[in-house]
């Protein structure tokens, strides 16, 4: 790291924490309002939510019509409303934990030895009970936000190695509603980082970020698996599942691609029974962050039954997860402390998790995905501390046909006290450039342009600063490499 001397000799104690790389991305959301559920696209940076496009005939059209697409032209699909999605890249390194009684109680979140890591990101129920730990970051977005149920946190787990204190074991708020271009009464209620990076790929090259393109993971809301249910006639061609199988405790699969269907979706099937998972007929399926290379383990939350459910909210469920004279079952997911991962960003027991997803994009590997950035774990520099954050997503540009790609790069929890000013810089391939605007606002970005086809394995780094007459600050760096 370029500056890390000289950061270390500036640090200075900030009362919020900046947000994580996570706050620039592009996600994939279901967007809920008042009844109705629609799949958006956030692209890269500030940037208002917008329906997912097909990108080119080969790569998945996330859309209900073509999930729906064996029902002809016109499929009923806003009968389709899902809870919860995932397209299967959520890895997370989870363990089991003995307890006292010499039986697995929760599982907990680790990071092997080496500069390996992990991070969960989620949303909460707007509509129903917002339980705060007072003076958390959690209670401060509380009382300030119009639509805390659009808001995107993240916790980075305390057993993280090689990055910044200000990252690590620390709640982080992201992305609200100001932010998507959204009004104070829709909410989010499906998360899926991976889904516009799916779309950039364009089915290039297989690599660790990225090893599932071709799934899409989904549970239903009663009302609408009620729906599909009660006009199975009609469904039924769409599903590889029988009528008594549609139920909100199911976790649902759809292929791209498969021999003899090109460019277009299977029929949907059964993943998870509620079986597996430790479930009653009343569950339902709020939040899924699914890693199909693990097979049978799956993260997830569930739907509060009345406004006193105070159940764990996060947890670990599948065939493997062992539960005494059962077939599966589920158990709560803890830090790696122990802790439960809402209370450590300030989120009360009665508050409903409503969308999950999950990131450990170092596993196995140093190799970073073309599309998305994260940041660069620093064993030699370990706990070195950040004082704003940064976030950058590689995109294309295309007016009828690839003109070029861009890189967004956002700087987040800039002071705004004093004049001040934010630089943005990226190397790439060695070069490196930059660029120095006045500080208008506590979260800034600026798109960098790239040449529309970089050479395979081109390393592009990432920071930003900020500098006024008092102080100066410095983020964490991110990195991606191309395929």
């Amino acid at each position: 790291m370029k500056y890390t001397t000289l950061a270390v000799a500036l640090l200075s104690s900030v009362a919020i924490q900046a947000q994580s790389p996570l706050s620039g991305m592009a996600h994939g959301f279901v967007i809920k309002n008042q009844g109705t559920r629609t799949l958006m696209r956030k692209p890269a940076g500030d940037t208002p939510v917008e329906p997912f496009y097909s990108v080119t005939a080969s790569t998945p059209d996330y859309s209900i019509d073509a999930l729906l697409h064996h029902l002809g032209a016109t499929p009923p699909s806003h009968l389709l409303q899902m809870n919860a999605m995932s397209t299967g890249n959520d890895i997370l390194p989870v363990e089991e934990h003995v307890g006292g009684g010499g039986t697995v109680d929760h599982y907990r979140v680790f990071s092997p030895q080496g500069a390996l890591w992990a991070a969960l990101a989620f949303t909460v129920d707007g509509d129903g009970i917002i339980d705060e730990e007072p003076g958390s970051l959690f209670d401060h977005r509380a009382s300030s936000s119009q639509g805390i149920g659009s808001d995107l946190f993240s916790y980075w787990f305390s057993t993280n190695a090689g990055l910044p204190d200000s990252l690590v074991d620390t709640p982080h708020f992201e992305v609200g509603f100001e932010h998507m271009g959204l009004t104070g009464n829709e909410q989010v209620s499906a998360l899926d980082t991976y889904m516009p990076a799916i779309l950039e790929d364009r089915n290039s090259f297989v690599h660790l970020i990225l090893q599932y393109k071709d799934r899409w993971y989904f549970t239903l809301t009663p009302d609408s698996a009620n729906n599909i249910a009660n006009n199975w006639s009609t469904f039924a061609p769409a599903f590889a599942c029988n009528q008594q199988d549609i139920r909100a405790n199911h976790v649902y699969v759809a292929k791209w691609n498969q021999p003899g269907m090109p460019n277009s979706w299977s029929t949907i099937d059964i993943r998870f029974r509620p079986d597996e998972l430790g479930l009653d007929a009343n569950d339902a399926i709020d939040a899924i962050a699914f890693y199909e290379g693990f097979e049978e383990q799956i993260v997830f939350s569930l739907a509060k039954r009345h406004a006193a459910d105070d159940r764990e909210q996060i947890w670990v469920g599948g065939p493997m997860v062992f539960v005494p004279q059962e077939p599966g079952g589920k158990k709560p997911l803890r830090d790696g402390t122990g802790a439960r991962v809402t209370t450590k960003v300030g989120v009360g027991e009665l508050t409903e998790v409503d969308s999950l997803c999950t990131y450990d994009p170092e596993i196995l590997t140093d190799y970073y995905g073309p599309w998305i950035a994260f940041p660069v774990a620093d064993p030699a520099n370990e706990g070195t501390a950040a004082d704003i954050g940064c976030s950058a997503a590689r995109y294309r540009i295309a007016s009828g046909q690839v003109v070029g790609q861009k890189l967004t790069v956002q700087a987040t929890r800039l002071p705004t006290a004093l004049p001040g000013s934010v630089g943005f810089f990226i190397e790439v391939g060695g070069n490196v450039q930059s660029v120095v605007k006045l500080v208008t606002g506590s979260r800034m970005e600026h798109a960098f342009s790239l040449p529309p086809a970089l050479p395979s394995g081109t390393e592009i780094t990432i920071w930003t600063a900020y500098a006024s007459r008092t102080e100066r600050l410095f983020s964490w760096e991110v990195r991606l490499k191309t395929e």
